[in-house]
């Protein structure tokens, strides 16, 4: 009992340290896609498809609360369903939509820009879910698009300072030659 209030207090602090980070302009986070489901070849049926991995912007959100809803930084969209003889067209797994503040640039680690999100309900594709298995892929299912991404927040100016009283000073120019 001891022991297990000792991991406790200490599983406490590791998490409380993630929490006082200060504001987060970058996120870097893994996405994968689900797998397609497995065919049946003996009665010709097809897997469902992997879900997808879709970036959706969201209004009153900030980069650091995606990252306190899931401190793994994991996102993995689920596998499709496996085709049986009672059921030949099996189902497509389901999307996961990770929530983001508006104005981010969605950029795979390599570089590639893949979209930004600046309205509401703006929506991409970050992972695609494998195909399910049929006759073309022997009935085997296809693994899910695997990737890390970067979640880059841009700074939309939203309001503009300007100064109340303005000088404008004419001085003339004097040029000396030697």
């Amino acid at each position: 009992m001891f022991f297990t209030r000792c991991l406790y207090k200490i599983a406490e602090q590791d998490l409380g340290r993630h929490l006082n980070l200060p504001f987060i302009d970058k996120l870097r986070v893994y996405v994968r896609g689900g797998h397609g489901g497995n065919g049946i070849k003996k009665y010709g049926g097809i897997g469902g498809q992997g879900g997808h991995v879709l970036v959706r912007g969201k209004r009153h959100l900030t980069l650091r609360n995606v990252y306190e809803k899931n401190l793994a930084k994991r996102y993995i969209a689920s596998d499709g369903e496996h085709s049986h003889k009672t059921c030949l067209n099996a189902k497509a797994g389901e999307n996961l939509i990770i929530h983001v503040p508006l104005g981010i640039q969605v950029i795979r680690d390599n570089g590639e820009l893949i979209d930004e999100i600046n309205d509401i309900d703006d929506e991409c594709i970050v992972a695609h879910g494998g195909d399910g298995g049929n006759y073309k892929t022997y009935f085997q299912g296809q693994s899910g698009e695997t990737t890390m991404i970067n979640f880059d927040l841009k700074l939309l100016a939203d309001v503009g300072l300007v100064r109340k009283k303005v000088e404008i000073i004419s001085y003339p120019l004097r040029a000396t030659e030697k």
